[in-house]
């Protein structure tokens, strides 16, 4: 692949020049792309981390008050409590895109108190969005149910989880016509991790 031999001029982390073959492939479940989809250009108006599985496309939106490195970080903590020690299985590694509320990356990789590894951090190229595609791709559809520019703190709860079920639920030709959440929980059940424990969260 042409673009591994690109190495960018100021690149924070580790570049996804360097991530495995396998995390490229989508062979291994457990690798996730990272963003924002925020509200107004400011970002102080809310915005929604989202994260996406490669290998099942699985998605999650979940909204955070405002843009900021710190906010992103608790929110990967609270992921990590919900999953407990099957996080590291789940999140094997995160790419994200260049933007400042990543910045905290170290942080996001281990345990907040035992400072154990729990995840690996890649940056994908600076304006290269296509290094996230299938991330972008989740992005966009939810602007089919929020319009560009609202300010996400003003968006409920139930809406939020409506519009991220109804993504997840989509059945996917590249998916072999079957939805995400199914593909997903299926790999969770391998890790004994149970639909009603994920269904709690909601």
């Amino acid at each position: 692949k042409n673009w591994k031999t690109y190495i960018p001029k100021r690149q924070k982390g580790v570049s996804i020049t360097e991530r495995p073959e396998s995390v490229d492939s989508r062979e291994a479940f457990g690798h996730w792309e990272g963003d924002l989809v925020t509200g107004p250009r400011d970002g102080q108006n809310g915005a929604y981390l989202t994260l996406l599985e490669r290998k099942t496309r699985f998605y999650y939106m979940i909204p955070i008050s405002s843009k900021s490195s710190k906010k992103v970080y608790m929110q990967i903590n609270k992921l990590h409590k919900f999953y407990g020690d099957s996080f590291k299985d789940i999140f094997k590694s995160i790419t994200f895109d260049n933007g400042s509320e990543f910045s905290r990356w170290k942080d996001m990789e281990v345990k907040p108190n035992t400072k154990e590894k729990r995840t690996k951090i890649y940056f994908g190229r600076p304006y290269h969005s296509c290094d996230r595609a299938s991330n972008e791709n989740c992005n966009g559809l939810i602007r089919y149910f929020i319009q560009k520019g609202t300010d996400i703190n003003t968006i409920d709860k139930k809406t939020s989880i409506d519009i991220n079920n109804k993504i997840n639920q989509k059945k996917r030709k590249i998916l072999g016509y079957l939805p995400a959440e199914k593909l997903f929980l299926d790999k969770l059940a391998k890790l004994n991790v149970t639909e009603n424990k994920k269904k709690k969260k909601n």
